[in-house]
């Protein structure tokens, strides 16, 4: 069911299922991952949550708390089909969480489920550099589905996930990852050069940005390379030979000295920032983001559900004690996991400048990297 999962997670938007005037939203392989995750608990019964439960009752018993306060303190500013719809996003978190704890449990129980991964994983990264490649070549625009509320991205990939910052983090996790575990092959050689092209094509500067950055924490944090100093100086030197040779054709999204990008980043944080001051300790509860700042616009625009930081997200939804708890979270799979914090450190700066963390796609592509650096540990032992 994995590969199958792995699979459907390539239709990206072509796989979404939407009710409600695309209010509520559900991808193909979410199906899946739901059966799946039912088949686990039915196997395992209740035990994880059991442990989790005994091992974090405080910290659990403070996130309901904090989860729960904007709902009850804000109840007459929100409908309720509003705050139905706003929670479902937290029961979506919950699924994913649950899927992938589940599935540690029954990998660390069944060593030959190893290779299953590993499988699901390449297929996978075969599939987005296939789908990423035959988009740039043969769909180089959205502006067919403008109307939708989706940005053009003239001549730029975007693949299936119809977002080049989205593409942008998921390619930028399969860079990382052919350079730590096939690079000295011919055959990773080559993928990595394919997969650095696909990359740079999102014109993605917050990507571009955090990738530099990651290549430059992973390189000096492990010592499996040779060389480190000149490899990284030969992958940001391809890279610039690359991204100058690249087609350019009209269009101000090619241009890395796009100003309006910035501009409307500057007014989205500044909403944020506002938004957050309004509601510091509790926010506005998650997921009712939309509901907050579709008041006084008619626009369709996807960005509605979200700011562009993940972290302004997570303080005008959840406030101040909420982010708190974010940070705790994220600190105990920094801890728990010395192979997996590369990509995770990736995903945080990317953080910074787009919601990057808390989509669902990017969730998925963690949580599959995440049980592959546990099979990697196990091997080197």
């Amino acid at each position: 069911m994995i590969y199958l999962t792995a699979l459907l997670f390539n239709l990206g938007q072509l796989g979404r299922i939407s009710f409600l005037n695309q209010e509520v939203n559900i991808y193909a392989y979410e199906l899946f991952i739901f059966f799946h995750l039912l088949f686990l608990v039915i196997k395992y019964r209740f035990l994880l949550f059991k442990t989790l439960y005994k091992k974090y009752k405080l910290y659990l018993a403070f996130l309901l708390i904090v989860l729960i306060t904007p709902y009850l303190t804000l109840h007459s500013r929100f409908s309720l089909k509003e705050s139905i719809i706003g929670s479902l996003y937290l029961m979506r978190l919950f699924v994913y969480f649950s899927y992938f704890r589940y599935l540690f449990y029954d990998l660390k129980t069944n060593k030959s489920k190893i290779s299953v991964i590993k499988k699901s994983l390449l297929l996978l990264i075969i599939c987005v550099g296939i789908i990423s490649a035959t988009q740039y070549l043969f769909f180089p625009s959205l502006w067919g589905l403008k109307y939708q509320g989706w940005d053009p991205h003239l001549y730029r990939v975007f693949g299936t996930f119809f977002d080049t910052y989205l593409s942008g983090a998921v390619l930028g996790l399969v860079v990382m990852f052919i350079i730590d575990n096939y690079f000295e092959s011919y055959y990773g050689k080559f993928a990595f050069i394919i997969f650095l092209l696909l990359f740079i094509g999102t014109f993605s500067r917050a990507a571009f940005l955090s990738l530099f950055l990651s290549l430059i924490f992973m390189f000096s944090t492990s010592k499996r390379f040779k060389n480190r100093g000149l490899f990284f100086i030969g992958i940001l030197l391809l890279s610039i030979f690359i991204f100058v040779l690249y087609p350019k054709p009209f269009g101000e999204g090619v241009n890395l000295y796009r100003s309006f990008s910035v501009v409307s980043r500057e007014k989205d944080y500044s909403k944020g920032i506002k938004t957050f001051k309004k509601h510091l300790l509790f926010g506005v509860g998650y997921d009712r983001l939309r509901y907050e700042r579709k008041s006084g616009t008619t626009s369709n625009s996807h960005a509605l559900s979200s700011f562009h930081s993940s972290y302004l997200t997570i303080l005008s939804t959840t406030g101040v004690l909420g982010f708190i708890l974010f940070v705790y979270f994220i600190y105990l799979i920094w801890a728990g996991n010395f192979v997996f914090r590369k990509y995770l450190f990736f995903v945080l700066i990317f953080s910074f400048f787009d919601n990057v963390i808390l989509h669902a796609f990017i969730i998925f592509v963690l949580g599959i990297l995440f049980l592959w650096t546990y099979s990697y540990k196990k091997r080197l032992r």
